[in-house]
């Protein structure tokens, strides 16, 4: 095995996927490509386990504005997987975060094969 794919939404429930996903990078020696997806600005908010919000907070907000939350969320999930690497680097894991827009489901299935993950 050489390439192990972990999706991260920062969720809580992402934090056992994790672990268990370094553990079976260092034991296979494998690459761990860590992969967060931030998915389209809809306009909306909606709650799930793990979620504190998604979406854009308020309706009627114009373009320049929804564009600036955007960049600005960009920017914390990039510095938060820089966090996560940095700490799975230090725990002795062949580590590489990615950072995508998009749909995720999309993102992971294009991410696998362009990458030739093994698992």
């Amino acid at each position: 095995m050489k390439t192990i794919l972990i999706a991260h939404d920062f969720s809580d429930l992402s934090g056992p996927v994790l672990r268990y996903g370094s553990d079976l990078a260092k034991a296979w020696k494998a690459k761990l490509l860590l992969l967060h997806t931030e998915p389209p600005q809809t306009g909306y908010i909606y709650y799930s386990p793990g979620y504190t919000y998604h979406g854009i907070l308020g309706f009627g907000l114009d373009e320049s504005v929804r564009r600036e939350i955007e960049v600005e969320q960009l920017r914390n999930d990039k510095h938060a997987l820089e966090l996560i690497e940095k700490r799975l680097r230090d725990d002795g894991v062949e580590v590489e975060a990615m950072l995508m827009t998009g749909d995720p489901a999309q993102a992971i299935l294009e991410t696998a094969e362009e990458r030739d993950v093994d698992m």
